[in-house]
Order: structure tokens, then C-alpha cells, then sequence
């Protein structure tokens, strides 16, 4: 991570501070009881503001009195904690200090999006954290970003351990706003308390952020969800402080239709430069009833940038609302975000979108097949593939097939297509009560039921090269006619696009 001259500055202030001071031991306690009087809004940033929020101070008198035995040196301590908060390398320096790895520790965790500790390295953070403290809980709101008509932030729950995991958020603002959260697993922060982290990304609709920003408000308003009950949090809002994107024309025709016939055209539209990412807009038409996605598989075959350099710049897993990568057919487009941005290096000459594959998945169901359990070998030609069912065994409730593919396809673990069952089918085996009963507690049984999958060996359980098996689960009988469709099948591309 690079480090700045202000970063070096306070890192070299600190170092010498730390030789020449004697610290009391009733000093290094309040270090101690930093985050949780800057998380109650007793300590705050420079610049930033207290949340519009009623609440009672809970500090109790003891550590009120050790405030004022810490004097002159609160000062001090308040710069202390604001650089963690806002300079990643002055923070991993503090990992070396004793009785301070804990804090810090979590303090970084709310801002593990690549493109966001980008933007905080530059100093970009357009909308300060709020903290508010509720029924022993303290509440945190931090990293928000807002870009287009998309919405980024944390939230952060510190308190009794068991008791910070049920409470989501969402922009209040916005009540058509789609999106999710993603939480991690509590870290421990004493022998009594933790902090629950959870990264939501939402999608705004584009009318209600246009009507949202005309009125020029002074602040973002997030509804705080628990089982029981739900409260607001405001944090201060000044949209003169975002930073807008740069976007580029390209209209640049990828040529996928000479990949796959369900392709009927592909382009990059255009990018966009913007402070936490890099996002690439593609126009795709595809044949109706089809999908295509960019990234499944292994992350090394997901698209990527290069600039001039060879400096890569990988496709952001932090994208939901936008699923980047994932094919919108209500517009026919794609966007693809990359991290992280050279919104504020503005050294890049030249940026190559690099495009190793796609998967395109069906719909609906457009071939039929039929099978047999008892006359072997027998195969299956569907889309362009062949199989050979070699053998089967009755388990479960189910079949397993044993599944031979052609050598070239040996490499690639997908099939690419899936078995199901015609909808009148289903609804019999539904009411057959003797299968039923026979698949009873058996829920395991349908994790792969119409899919070619590896074959594996028990103990240990391991992976056997060139082995494939298909399930399908069913009441047992001679012949099967089951309906078939492409399901993420891979399609090999090695394009390079350079972006202009």
C-alpha cells in the first residue's frame, strides 16, 4: 500500500513521541476506551458531525474522571484515532503499538473494497461516518459512496456478543431501491463484546435520485432494522462534494456473433472513470429466452483491464445491485466495474479491456432427449454436444449415469446444459407416494439432479480425472424423455479491446 509524505509525517511524529514520553498506565487505558467515546460521539473527527439522533450519555463517571486524568494528552489521542480512520498506512503502523491491535483492527475492516481505500488514500471521502450509541449498541454508518445511481456504505454493529447480527439497513430516501448486504462473521473486540460488519450495496431508482437531488438536501437518511423494532440514522449530506465520473465513448464491436450463434451483437458502448471504479458498458443482443454472463467459472478467466504498464485491474466481486457482468435484458446491456480506479492517478495513456470467456445459459427449455436404464452404451446429442451414458445405478430415489465426453471437453468440468423435467411430468412424480416416500429425508439427493457433474471418490473425498457422472432423480422406470437447455455453457473468447 503506498504511503503518502503526510502519512510519513505522522508515522516519523509518533515514533519519536513514542521514545520520549513517559505513558502512565491511566494513559494507555483511555487509548483503550478511544473507539468506544468516538463511536458514542464523544470524540469526534475533524470535520465531521454529530448524528441528527436523540441519545443519553452511558459513560460512566469512573471514566469520565480518567478523561480529565488524561489532560493535555486527549488531544493528542483524538489526531491519533482520526488517522487510523483515514490513513490505511498510518493505521497498519499502529499495529505495532501494544493494546491497540484490537481497535484498529476493526476500525480498517469497514473498508475492505479495493476502490474505496483507493478514494480514502486520495482523501476522497465525500460523506463523513456517523456513530450513535442505542439500548448498549453502537451503531456505525461509514463508507458511503455515491455514485450514478448507486449507493455503497457499512454498517457497523458493536456490542454484546450474540447480540449485533440482527439489524440490516437500507436508504430510507430511496424506498424502490434494490440491493443487499453482505455481512461478515463478528469479530471479537473484548471477552464481552464484538462488532458485526456488514457491506450493502443498493441500485437507486433513477427518478427517485433525481427528485432526491433537486432538492438539495443536507442528508442521507438510513432506516436501522432489528427483529423487534427499526429507528433512523441521518448522516450530513453535501452532493457538492461528490465527484463526478469522466465517461468516454468507444462503440467498438467485439465480433462475439462469430463465437456463438445466440450472440446477435455485442459492443463496448463506452467507460467511464469514476473516483472508486472503472466501469465498462457493453451493448449485447442476444436471442430471446438467453443470458449472458461474465463471470462464473474461476475469477482467472473473468474480464480484466491493463493500462500501458501492464498494471491489472480485476473485475469487482463488491458489484450487486449491478451484478457486473451479468446481462440486463431489459436494456441489452452489461456493465462491468473494475478496481481500482485512476480517477486521481491520471497516469494511465491507455486502458485494454482483456475478455477470456462468457457463459450463456437459456431460459427455457428448446431440445428433448430420451434415455434408457437398462441398454448401455447409449448417446445423447444435444446443442452441439455428445455424450456417451456408459452405465447406471439406482440410489436414493435416483439415477446415476456414468458419462463419457469427448477428450477435447475433458478440461472443462461444466457440461453446459441441464436436464429437466416437462412441468406435467413433475406434477406426476408429485403425487407418486411410493417414490415419495422413498426420497423421504433425502434433500441431498436433488444438489445435482440434471446436471453432468465430476465423479468423485468417497474416502477420500477427491476429484477423479476425466470421470463424469449425470443425476436424475425420479421414480424408477425404463425410459426417460426429459427436456434439455444450454446452462452456463462456456464460450471461449481471448479478445483485447483497447479503450480510447
Amino acid at each position: 500500500m503506498p504511503v503518502n509524505r503526510q502519512d510519513k509525517q505522522i508515522t516519523a511524529n509518533v515514533e519519536q513521541a513514542f521514545q520520549s514520553i513517559a505513558v502512565p498506565q491511566s494513559l494507555l487505558d483511555f487509548v483503550d476506551q478511544v473507539p468506544d467515546l468516538y463511536d458514542q460521539q464523544q470524540i469526534h473527527k475533524s470535520g465531521s458531525s454529530q448524528p441528527n439522533v436523540e441519545r443519553k450519555s452511558t459513560i460512566p463517571r469512573k471514566r469520565m474522571i480518567l478523561r480529565r486524568i488524561a489532560g493535555g494528552c486527549a488531544a493528542g489521542l483524538v489526531i491519533f484515532i482520526g488517522s487510523v480512520l483515514y490513513s490505511p498506512s498510518f493505521a497498519a503502523y499502529t499495529k505495532n503499538i501494544p493494546g491497540l491491535t484490537t481497535p484498529v483492527e476493526w476500525l480498517q475492516q469497514t473498508a475492505k473494497n479495493i476502490g474505496i481505500q483507493n478514494a480514502k488514500e486520495h482523501g476522497y471521502t465525500p460523506i463523513h461516518p456517523v456513530s450513535m450509541n442505542k439500548e448498549g449498541r453502537i451503531f456505525t454508518i461509514d463508507n458511503i459512496y455515491l455514485e450514478d445511481d448507486r449507493l455503497r456504505f457499512t454498517l457497523a454493529v458493536q456490542g454484546p456478543k450474540g447480540a449485533t447480527q440482527k439489524f440490516g439497513a437500507d436508504p430510507a430516501d430511496f424506498p424502490d431501491a434494490t440491493g443487499s448486504g453482505d455481512a461478515e462473521k463478528p469479530k471479537k473486540i473484548s471477552d464481552t463484546e464484538e462488532v458485526q460488519i456488514t457491506q450493502y450495496r443498493f441500485g437507486l431508482p433513477q427518478k427517485q435520485l433525481e427528485e432526491f437531488l433537486i432538492k438539495k438536501p443536507t442528508k442521507l437518511t438510513f432506516r436501522i432494522g432489528g427483529i423487534y423494532e427499526s429507528f433512523i440514522m441521518t448522516v450530513p449530506f453535501d452532493q457538492t462534494r461528490l465527484k463526478a465520473g469522466e465517461e468516454t465513448t468507444v462503440d467498438a464491436d467485439l465480433g462475439l456473433q462469430q463465437k456463438d450463434p445466440a450472440i446477435e451483437y455485442a459492443a463496448v458502448k463506452s467507460f467511464s472513470i469514476d473516483p472508486t471504479r472503472i466501469k465498462v458498458n457493453l451493448d449485447i443482443k442476444l436471442k430471446p429466452s438467453y443470458q449472458i454472463d461474465f463471470r462464473r467459472g474461476l475469477e482467472e478467466d473473468w474480464p480484466y483491464l491493463t493500462d500501458e504498464q501492464g498494471k491489472k485491474y480485476v473485475l469487482n466481486r463488491d458489484s450487486f445491485p449491478y451484478q457486473s457482468g451479468l446481462y440486463d435484458s431489459s436494456s441489452g446491456t452489461v456493465s462491468l466495474d473494475f478496481i481500482p480506479s485512476v480517477y486521481f492517478d491520471k497516469q494511465p495513456k491507455q486502458l485494454t479491456l482483456h475478455l477470456k470467456k462468457v457463459w450463456l445459459t437459456e431460459t427455457k427449455a428448446s431440445e428433448t432427449v430420451k434415455i434408457s436404464t437398462v441398454h448401455f452404451p447409449q448417446t445423447i446429442r444435444t446443442y452441439g454436444k455428445t455424450y456417451t451414458l456408459t452405465s447406471a445405478k439406482r440410489q436414493d430415489g435416483s439415477w446415476i449415469f456414468d458419462v463419457k465426453k469427448p477428450a477435447h471437453s475433458l478440461s472443462n468440468t461444466s457440461a453446459g446444459i441441464t436436464f429437466e423435467w416437462p412441468p406435467e411430468v413433475r406434477q406426476q412424480m408429485e403425487e407418486n407416494k411410493e417414490w415419495k416416500n422413498e426420497i423421504k429425508g433425502k434433500k441431498h439427493i436433488f444438489n445435482n439432479d440434471g446436471c453432468i457433474t465430476p465423479k468423485y471418490t468417497l474416502n477420500p473425498y477427491k476429484e477423479i480425472p476425466g470421470q463424469f457422472e449425470l443425476t436424475v432423480v425420479a421414480p424408477k422406470q425404463d425410459t426417460y424423455t426429459l427436456n434439455v437447455r444450454r446452462y452456463a455453457d462456456e464460450i471461449p473468447l481471448d479478445i483485447h479491446i483497447p479503450l480510447k
